[in-house]
């Protein structure tokens, strides 16, 4: 099970403004449970929490955050699904909804959020934490956390905390270090995988919301109808009208408790199901990502080898002339003093070993002394290099 940490940058007073609509459920979000909002917890903050990280900034001295500054950032803060695992109770009588775990799942939660609020005092300062809430009434347990990212100079510098990939790989890891000792760790360093942002994060559990709707088909039901009171001679001593009323509405009350459970428990397991379908989504995109880099990578290896090839061609061939040029060196074909003169000198127009002796060594890339012709261009005396002579045609 891994500890999840997702951020997002708030640049206005409205991003602020927005965030804040979604910590104090002012707006709709699809997928959290109306029912279960009651157990949500601001722990930091006023509820105006444009008005909370204003209120830092000037408590730091800063009059006017420069044009494009990082006001604050947000931290969501999760784990894997599997790793808080609640139910939701409806009570029969009142029909409030409340979330049960076990002891152990209970102690858990608690770790996280103690162990996140004191992440973020080490990590940020205690001053600079403008607001932390906890979420419970969407599908995973969640933490939102906004942080004013004041330096230790007094300056408003998210640069500072998350700058850099160095930076944000640090504090990955130190995140899923606070966790260690509830069981959570980091995700794999230097995986390929992307990151999901917190709007992601988002836009994927609004998918949860997109699932058909079910029509429930309830069990069986047995109501549990009380028998009319009767005098001691067998007489009803309520009205029957009023009886059968009374019990109706019994009935309709404890099978509008057994509905909602059975509802909720559908939903649940179709939400466990959307989760499924959008996994094997992601995987499926990830699949076809990695498809098309091996096929990128495969291409450059032909490339890489058939350039290879070529560089080898060509290094045999030259290898092959200057074994020649070597050849007649040494068994006195060619001599130094006409190496020589090939090179530093033009030769006259019939001398044709010298022609042959200056061909070899261009065509080996040596560079050799060429002739200056004169022609006219637009009446003008120009000179430019006399052309190359023909191949060489030494034996």
């Amino acid at each position: 099970m891994y500890a999840i940490l997702r951020t997002a940058k708030l640049k206005t007073a409205g991003n602020c403004g927005g965030l804040n609509k979604h910590l104090e459920r002012t707006m709709d979000v699809p997928n959290a449970d109306k029912d279960l909002t009651h157990l949500n917890t601001r722990y930091i903050g006023s509820g105006d929490l444009a008005k909370d990280v204003a209120k830092r900034i000037k408590e730091a001295g800063i009059d006017k955050p420069r044009k494009n500054a990082v006001l604050a950032v947000e931290h969501l803060m999760t784990a894997s699904p599997e790793a808080f695992q609640f139910k939701k109770k409806l009570d029969p009588q009142s029909g409030k909804a409340s979330l049960v775990g076990s002891k152990e799942m209970v102690k858990k939660w608690t770790a996280f959020e103690e162990h996140c609020h004191q992440w973020l005092k080490e990590q940020y300062g205690e001053k600079n934490i403008v607001n932390f809430t906890t979420h419970v009434d969407e599908q995973t347990p969640h933490i939102h956390a906004v942080i004013v990212p004041i330096d230790p100079k007094g300056k408003l510098n998210c640069r500072a905390y998350l700058g850099g990939r160095e930076k944000l790989r640090g504090l990955q890891d130190s995140f899923a270090q606070a966790h260690q000792g509830i069981g959570l760790e980091r995700g794999i360093k230097g995986s390929k995988a992307n990151h999901t942002t917190v709007k992601a994060f988002y836009a994927h559990a609004n998918e949860f919301t997109q699932a058909p709707s079910l029509d429930i088909a309830l069990p069986p039901f047995q109501a549990s109808i009380q028998l009319p009171q009767t005098n001691f001679a067998g007489i009803m001593k309520q009205h029957p009208g009023e009886y059968k009323e009374s019990q109706e509405k019994l009935v309709k009350a404890q099978l509008e408790v057994q509905q909602k459970k059975v509802v909720e428990q559908a939903k649940d397991k179709m939400r466990e199901l959307h989760q499924v379908a959008i996994a094997a989504e992601v995987l499926k995109k990830e699949n076809d990502k990695l498809k098309g880099e091996l096929k990128g990578l495969q291409q450059q290896i032909k490339e890489s080898t058939q350039k290879q090839a070529q560089l080898s061609s060509k290094l045999t061939n030259q290898t092959t002339k200057t074994q020649s040029l070597i050849h007649y060196l040494l068994s006195g074909k060619i001599s130094k003093a006409e190496l020589g003169q090939a090179i530093e000198q033009v030769p006259a127009k019939e001398d044709k070993r010298q022609e042959s002796i200056r061909a070899l060594l261009t065509e080996m890339g040596i560079a050799v002394k060429q002739a200056q012709v004169e022609q006219k261009i637009d009446g003008k005396l120009t000179q430019q290099e006399k052309p190359k002579g023909p191949k060489h045609n030494l034996p």
